[in-house]
């Protein structure tokens, strides 16, 4: 037995001889439980509030100690589920367990202390505790059971409790308090006290009552309803009472028959629910036949020796040796249907839908037991839950490895079994992918790729036939990729039985074996021998999976050329249009000017389209196979052969035109080629020695940046996958990284922030710790400029910032100051952490394709954005072929072709006004591709949108507004997909071009935009993945913010008042506890409202508060934070009464009603301050200035309430206010 330590909090074994005085804990799983795995690794941590994961542990652990008792036994952590073997021991030895167990404490999570369990409807008495099935025994079994509420507080024992226990469950108290032996009650008493209760899974219905009829059998986790039967089956085998078949009660034996038809049955029931009835019904000696003998099951039927007896409809029952309890002169029968006309006389079958009933004695008298036959399940053919015919049992522990995935899901039954749909007599066929990792010790390396096994079951009419294939793949594939790919590369995949992933290698075999009398399928894996002498041929999924991509890849370039072919003739077309001569009307020449204006700007274009894709062709180039070592040996000649392992190796890093020529030639006797342009003249890797002396050999390593002049971000990849594969082969692993940037960049550019991720995604984490930040061109700026943005660039930007965080430190390079460069080197030197490989050479050495690793991914994510880009034009411009076509002008009809011609141009200016909107759409659509590049493009269009204007208000101060709105900047730089983000930034930018008038979206599409970015958000609130990510956080301030902006009307502030009715919902303490997201946001919507009502003076979203918002916490955690931030508030309004803060949050937790209470009229004096302004203002509350005004001046100042709702002083001032 494995017990835990209440003082080390760690796992101790004991066996039966010596086993300590221990707690035991019994209670409902949560969605979240501490785990085995969970006590092993240490993670226990966060158990101080209700909610959190490993409370009800702790509170155990705390109790056990005041008891004076040294270990505790929890279910959930202190057996590895993991073994099947240990879980079945556990599962059949659990009864007894609680049953030696010196105390028991029952958690009740659902009950409070607060109020008297004796009171009618209490929460003790309607706890979910008494209406779980494996509680049963842990009610029963233990001599000594402790009631404890949701906070631990004491309820009661069971012995001061039992009127009410017995009340709620229906088991008497001499069986409750041990007087009797729970084992002293018959079968179907036993099973009446289950009949209420439930399991999560099926089959724990009979496991569950094990202990409670002193039974054991195996665990077959995906049985369904079969385990029931198998457990009667094994309390039959020990036991002559006939009360287990006294299932389906009813007293009145007239009522007993049911249906008049007889629906066959079986003779066992199919759950303790049929036994509801039955709590009354003991075993009983009712006539002096003996038929404990005549009791048994043999060839799946009863057999037994029982009279015969009619009711009153004629229909016959068989007399059981039972009764109830009180009543001796009545005995069961259980409803009997004659067999088929050609069984045996004696072969009965239970028919479904009748009842048990009682019947005097007196009715047996005469009657002579009749030896009867009854069919267990006549139905197990057609009610059968687990095909045994299809059942797969998958065996691995000879080759070392555990199944971790199936393909389909709902095959996997559980660890060791797998099943197939029941077609048996039909042609069919269904193929299963079963995923295998190698099992190795605690902290070991897995490495390699793991087994696939595909197994092929094919059915011939009733001849079913299995085959195995097995094969390798990357552990970073997802086996439902496979699976969606599995019919285009089938005929590359199968006909081998065994495979080697480099490190092992196993073999599959497939045979039907006889289990129980019925054939099943055994899946057996095993270990191939390594001095065989065989080779053995491997099938690589992941090889097959690139090759067909890249297929793909191929076939669609080459539909995008050969629609290029079709556009020439189009293209031949238009060029007729331009030779037209004639004499036309003044207007019409001129309309004619226009057109054949437009026509040469079409063919410019579309020979620019035709360029840009002959160009994505060429940079399609990315290889989706893996760089094997073998092909790597001699293929880059240009590595230096005496570099050593013991010699000091450090990359050097930089866009294009940082100064990275420049530096290595300070700190080298080469001649360089420096280039003073901004195009990248490092067009290889170059290997240079280092001339600094006194710490010997040292290599600068010159990289291409990712924006290569001549070279494509493919080509410059593969490169350093192939110098890198050949250096670790080598032993030669970088001991620093040394990365450029020019300071005179105000801010990371867009190419910038390219090399950036990429950069990033090569290094990984541990490769940021061997990082130096250089700024490089300080004399082409001022001294106190530059410091200004070294300071923005080592606090803002996100990768620059985390090189400082994790202990890196930046230099400055001035050009012809060789010591500035020196010092870089001698710090990397003397802070040396010793070599180590990236995190790009780990993915290359895993076996990952090219553009399986991250910076692949980022490479091959741009170029497909960059086709779809180029396509999507050339679309366009074939719609703008063909209108040009159309309306092409013959001689022979000038008298329509003028009106045609103007009407064509001024749908064409329509056109153009509308071009700002659909643009927007587009990026939209594409923010899913890369939402890093829709939210800078969002950004830029908020430039554009916001035009110079006078000067700005001197009631509005734009630092002020600034440091409110400060959390804007970080918009561009998360880098996670999220649909919420996105959404919420288009409707954002929807109401702006609104507001200013450039655009066409109209208030109604705005406000439509806002609800469905609404709804993206509350989608992802509700997954607990997403909950609490920046991203989602990011979302909920500009929709906030956007609220703001698309409520210049009565309709638009009907929306934002709904949002005040939200918040006054959930702060309502009658209102019941609410799920922590909807918390979160509530509190958001909180703090941007007073945010905006106090005039931006607030700055709740700074620093430690924004922190403190963002804590996930519970219901009273959320009271009190939402407290704390009013509190901070010297004074909310000039009506606002501020509240004094509470330092003893004991108390506060005790007062927390009336802190409640507190913050409600808080909140509605707010509203109340929105009524008293709205009756106030002659006219509806304008948050923009209207687009009719022409002069500030004439604005009402005090109808401006938000800090960005004034006109600015120049386009900067209004960027930096509103977005960035």
């Amino acid at each position: 037995m494995r017990l835990l330590n209440v003082k080390t909090r760690k796992f101790e074994d004991f066996y039966s001889n010596n086993i300590p005085p221990y707690a035991i804990l019994s209670h409902r799983w949560g969605s979240k439980e501490v785990t085995f795995e969970d006590i092993k690794s240490g993670r226990l941590s966060g158990w101080r509030t209700p909610r959190s994961w490993a409370f009800k542990l702790e509170g155990c652990r705390l109790q056990a100690k005041k008891d004076n008792l040294s270990y505790i036994w929890i279910d959930t952590c202190c057996i590895d589920k993991t073994n099947s073997v240990e879980l079945g021991e556990a599962i059949n030895s659990m009864f007894t367990w609680y049953k030696n167990a010196a105390r028991c404490y029952a958690y009740l999570s659902d009950v409070s202390s607060c109020e008297d369990p004796q009171m009618p409807g209490s929460m003790f008495r309607t706890s979910k505790w008494f209406t779980r099935g494996w509680t049963l025994q842990e009610l029963l079994a233990p001599k000594e059971l402790h009631f404890y509420d949701s906070k631990w507080e004491p309820i009661g024992t069971k012995h001061e409790l039992s009127p009410i226990v017995e009340e709620v469950t229906g088991i008497h108290r001499v069986f409750l308090l041990g007087s009797r032996d729970s084992h002293e009650a018959g079968v179907a008493q036993r099973m009446s006290w289950a009949a209420n209760r439930v399991t999560t899974r099926t089959e724990d219905v009979a496991y569950c009552l094990l202990g409670l009829f002193g039974v054991t059998m195996p665990m077959i986790y995906g049985e369904k309803e079969q385990a029931f039967i198998r457990l009667q089956l094994e309390i039959m085998k020990n036991s002559d009472d006939h009360s287990i078949l006294a299932w389906g009660f009813t007293s009145d034996p007239d009522t007993a028959g049911g249906n008049p038809l007889a629906i066959p049955g079986g003779a066992l029931a199919t759950s303790p629910a049929d036994f509801a009835n039955s709590s009354g019904v003991f075993p009983c000696t009712g006539y002096e036949q003996q038929t404990a003998d005549l009791f048994e099951f043999l060839g799946g039927s009863l057999r037994m020796q029982v009279p015969l007896v009619t009711n009153s409809a004629g229909q016959v029952f068989g007399l059981l040796n039972c009764g109830l309890e009180g009543d001796k002169e009545k005995l069961v029968g259980i409803p009997l249907e004659a067999g088929l006309a050609n069984e045996s006389t004696d072969n009965y079958l239970r028919p479904a839908g009748r009842q048990s009933s009682l019947f005097p004695k007196s009715q047996t008298q005469g009657l002579k037991p009749k030896l009867i036959r009854i069919k267990r399940n006549h139905q197990a053919s057609k009610l059968k839950s687990v095909t045994q015919r299809n059942c797969f049992y998958i065996d691995g522990s000879a080759a070392m490895v555990k199944l971790t995935d199936v393909v389909p899901k709902h095959r996997w039954i559980d660890r060791g079994m797998i099943t197939t749909s029941d077609d048996s007599g039909t042609e069919t066929r269904e193929e299963t992918l079963l995923r295998f990792e190698r099992v190795l010790p605690l902290g070991a390396d897995r490495g390699g790729d793991d087994f696939v096994v595909v197994l092929v079951f094919e059915c011939r009419g009733f001849r079913p036939h299995v085959t195995g294939h097995s094969m390798i793949l990357s552990r970073h594939v997802p086996l439902a990729e496979l699976a969606k790919d599995l019919e285009a590369i089938r005929i590359h995949l199968y006909g081998q039985q065994s495979c080697s992933n480099g490190q092992a290698g196993m073999r599959v075999s497939v045979k039907q074996e006889i289990v129980a009398g019925e054939g099943v399928f055994v899946v057996k894996l095993t270990k191939l021998a390594e001095s065989s002498g065989v080779e053995t041929k491997t099938v690589n999924a992941t090889e097959q999976l690139a090759m067909l991509r890249e297929r793909r890849e191929n076939e669609k370039l080459q539909r995008v050329l050969e629609s290029q072919v079709r556009d020439n003739t189009r293209r031949q077309e238009l060029g007729y249009i331009l030779q037209d001569t004639g004499t036309l009307p003044r207007e019409v020449t001129h309309g004619k000017q226009i057109i054949q204006s437009a026509a040469q700007d079409t063919v410019l274009r579309l020979k620019n389209a035709e360029e840009r894709v002959h160009k994505a062709k060429k940079k399609v180039e990315l290889k989706r196979v893996p760089v094997a070592k073998s092909k790597v040996k001699g293929e880059v000649e240009r590595v230096n052969e005496k570099i050593s392992p013991d010699d000091i190796v450090i990359a050097v890093i930089g866009v294009a035109g940082s100064g990275k020529t420049t530096f290595i030639q300070e700190l080298t006797d080469e001649k360089l080629t420096i280039n003073n342009t901004l195009h990248s003249d490092t067009g290889e890797i170059g290997v240079h020695k280092c001339n600094l002396q006194g710490y010997g050999n040292i290599w600068l390593i010159d990289t291409p940046g990712f924006d290569n002049t001549y070279r494509t971000d493919a080509e410059i990849l593969r490169e350093l996958a192939i110098f890198l594969t050949r250096a670790s082969e080598e032993k030669i692993f970088l001991t620093g990284v040394i990365y450029l940037h020019r300071i005179q960049d105000p801010r990371t550019g867009h190419t910038t922030m390219r090399n950036i991720r990429m950069f990033k995604k090569l290094c990984g984490k541990e490769g940021l710790l061997r990082t130096t930040l250089v700024t490089t061109f300080w004399k082409s700026v001022d001294e106190d400029e530059g410091a200004k943005r070294e300071t923005e660039l080592l606090t803002r930007d996100d990768l620059l910032r985390v090189i400082i965080q994790v202990g890196g430190k930046a230099f400055r390079y001035k050009q012809d100051e060789k010591d500035s460069a020196k010092a870089v080197v001698e710090y990397i030197i003397k802070t040396n952490l010793g070599p180590e490989m990236l995190y790009f050479q780990k993915e290359i050495e895993a076996g990952k394709s090219l553009s399986e690793t991250d910076a692949g991914s980022e490479i091959d994510g741009r170029i497909e954005r960059l086709k779809r880009s180029y396509e999507l034009e050339i679309s366009e411009l074939r719609k703008e072929l063909e209108i040009v076509r159309r309306r092409r002008w013959t001689p022979s009809n000038p008298s329509s072709t003028a009106t045609s011609v103007l009407s064509e141009i001024k749908a064409q200016q329509q056109l153009k006004d509308a071009r700002t909107e659909a643009d927007l759409h587009y990026l939209f659509s594409e923010s899913s591709h890369n939402s890093h590049d829709f939210r800078h493009y969002a950004v830029e269009l908020l430039k554009a949108t916001y035009l110079p204007k006078k000067p700005i208000s001197s009631s509005c101060n734009a630092e002020t507004s600034e440091g409110s709105f400060s959390w804007v900047y970080r918009l561009t730089d998360l880098m996670e997909p999220s649909k919420s983000l996105d959404t919420a930034l288009f409707a954002f930018c929807l109401a702006q071009l609104h507001i200013t008038g450039t655009g066409n979206a109209s208030l109604y599409q705005c406000l439509d935009q806002y609800n469905t970015a609404l709804q993206h958000l509350y989608s992802d609130l509700d997954d607990p993945e997403r909950q609490f990510r920046e991203e989602t956080l990011a979302a909920i301030l500009v929709l906030s913010t956007c609220e703001l902006f698309v409520c210049p009307t009565e309709n638009g502030w009907s929306v934002h008042a709904r949002g005040i009715a939200e918040i006054l919902r959930l702060r309502d303490p009658r209102m019941a506890s609410t799920p922590a997201w909807r918390h979160l946001f509530s509190r958001l919507r909180v703090v941007c409202t007073l945010e905006a009502l106090t005039k931006g003076q607030a700055h709740f979203l700074e620093n430690d508060i924004w922190r403190q918002i963002v804590t996930e916490s519970s219901f009273n955690d959320a009271l009190d934070e939402v407290y704390q931030m009013i509190a901070d508030i010297p004074t909310l309004l000039e009506r606002a009464v501020a509240l004094s803060p509470i330092d003893d949050r004991n108390v506060l937790l005790k007062e927390s009603a009336a802190v409640a209470q507190s913050i409600l009229a808080m909140v509605k004096s707010v509203e109340s301050w929105h009524d008293e302004f709205w009756k106030a203002s002659p006219t509806p509350r304008s948050w923009s200035v209207p687009s009719c005004t022409s002069n500030l001046a004439d604005v009402d100042p005090s109808n401006k309430i938000f800090p960005f709702c004034f006109e600015f002083e120049s386009l900067s001032v209004a960027v930096t206010v509103v977005m960035c």
